[in-house]
């Protein structure tokens, strides 16, 4: 049976190892631990508490600091690079990542496309020079040519809706 009464002696010794009065509480009443090892085992150090201090200092938050040694940085980079605006970052990586040339993209919204969509037919196998140029459908002619295809393929447009 788990003795759940905590007298002040055990504080004052759980304090001597450097553990709070809250975590022996929840060492022994929630996670069940031996009142002994949950008054003598120390807590566990953040290794990263030095350098968290001064990403801290530095107007870095904790959970940014992480990030950054998740993607590989070393710990004094990530604890003092600044951190770079959202607008900046966006504009660097809409450049780097930039697939269509200026001209392209001009070229495709003077014949009505915009870049999403130029974007959209490039990775889906057009040529660059046909999906620039090319115009959109309208609704009536997706609707004509749907028409057409389902003739060819069925001999009637209403055959895969209405099956024998």
């Amino acid at each position: 049976m788990i003795d759940y009464y905590i007298t002040p002696e055990e504080y004052e010794r759980a304090a001597s190892y450097g553990v709070t009065a809250r975590r022996l509480e929840v060492r022994i009443r929630e996670y069940a631990w031996d009142k002994e090892d949950a008054i003598t085992s120390p807590p566990r150090q953040n290794r990263y508490a030095q350098w968290a201090a001064a990403a801290r200092a530095n107007g870095i938050k904790y959970s940014t600091f992480r990030s950054r040694l998740r993607y590989g940085w070393d710990l004094e980079k990530a604890a003092t690079e600044p951190v770079i605006p959202h607008d900046v970052a966006a504009r660097r990586g809409s450049k780097a990542n930039q697939v269509l040339s200026a001209e392209m993209i001009k070229q495709a919204r003077q014949n009505g496309i915009y870049p999403q969509l130029l974007h959209w037919r490039i990775k889906h196998g057009w040529d660059p020079e046909r999906a620039a140029t090319e115009p959109i459908m309208s609704g009536r002619d997706r609707g004509r040519r749907s028409a057409r295809v389902l003739k060819e393929r069925y001999g009637d447009i209403n055959a895969p809706i209405f099956k024998k």
